[in-house]
């Protein structure tokens, strides 16, 4: 068995041979003695581990269920496919210009820095795992105001943009959108995930390689887009932001009984807690 590290058994005594990559052998295996249970209580523990496994994949199962309607609603909804009954007035065509206009403010000290990633939306700098090296200061980043949407310029033809919750500071490499009375930014932040939209994205991107194109904002304000009323829109955000809700409240549960699984597994199987074991009757 090859390690990329031998400390979760050098503390155990196992003896471990290799410089850049480490081996335990099974004679050395062989030769470290374990404790275990006797073989109705190692059941037990396994059945109980098994009872969170099931709980797990039953609600990831559920997420996987909930995502695919929300993307068929999405389908549905921000295309006029379908409709919500109390709505009956046409849909606009609109210029993308003529419903957010480019916010180019400097940004100021003390806002938190915003980066767009893919399937989180626009989110801290800091609360993304991969290290991000800067050497701009506050003021060489662009204000992205609470309710702006941020798009990565170099990745909006695969659908990288982000609806601003606070107020905070981008990269200058991302176009800040302001919108307008005539749109509602939530619902324009699902219409950009839109598989449809997203191919006008990169339909309106340009660069010399495939993997190097970029949508500025004068190419980005003549996209030609659908849309309801303000009215509508909120309501069908409302709706898809429902799902999400109930799409977070999941992850949060899977979450939890994935922490509780590995506070039982450290428990149960260290010995620190035990679990009764009904002693086998004997047939006379």
């Amino acid at each position: 068995m090859a390690l990329r590290t031998y400390e979760a058994f050098k503390y155990r005594g196992i003896a471990s041979q290799g410089q850049s990559v480490v081996h335990i052998y099974e004679s050395n295996l062989k030769a470290h003695p374990i404790l275990v249970p006797s073989f109705p209580e190692q059941q037990k523990i396994a059945a109980i581990l098994s009872t969170w496994d099931r709980a797990i994949e039953l609600t990831e199962k559920l997420i996987s269920a909930k995502q695919k309607r929300k993307q068929a609603l999405m389908q549905q909804l921000l295309t006029g496919k379908v409709r919500l009954k109390e709505f009956v007035q046409p849909w606009s065509d609109v210029k993308a210009g003529s419903v957010f206009k480019k916010r180019s403010e400097k940004g100021q000290a003390d806002l938190p820095t915003l980066s767009v990633t893919m399937d989180r939306g626009l989110v801290r700098r800091d609360s993304i795992d991969r290290k991000m090296e800067t050497t701009l200061e506050e003021g060489d980043h662009l204000l992205v105001r609470k309710g702006d949407i941020a798009y990565n310029m170099m990745r909006m033809w695969q659908g990288a943009s982000g609806l601003a919750q606070v107020n905070g500071i981008v990269s200058p490499a991302y176009v800040v959108l302001q919108p307008t009375a005539k749109i509602d930014s939530l619902f324009a932040a699902y219409l950009f995930k839109l598989p449809r939209t997203i191919k006008h994205f990169e339909d309106y991107s340009f660069g010399l390689t495939g993997d190097r194109l970029r949508l500025y904002y004068k190419d980005f304000a003549i996209i030609r887009l659908q849309i309801p009323t303000v009215k509508e829109q909120r309501a069908i955000a409302c709706l898809l932001a429902t799902q999400d809700q109930e799409l977070k409240i999941l992850h949060s549960r899977v979450h939890s009984l994935q922490k509780q699984k590995k506070g039982l597994m450290q428990q149960l199987l260290t010995g620190k807690v035990r679990v009764k074991v009904e002693p086998e009757r004997v047939k006379v």
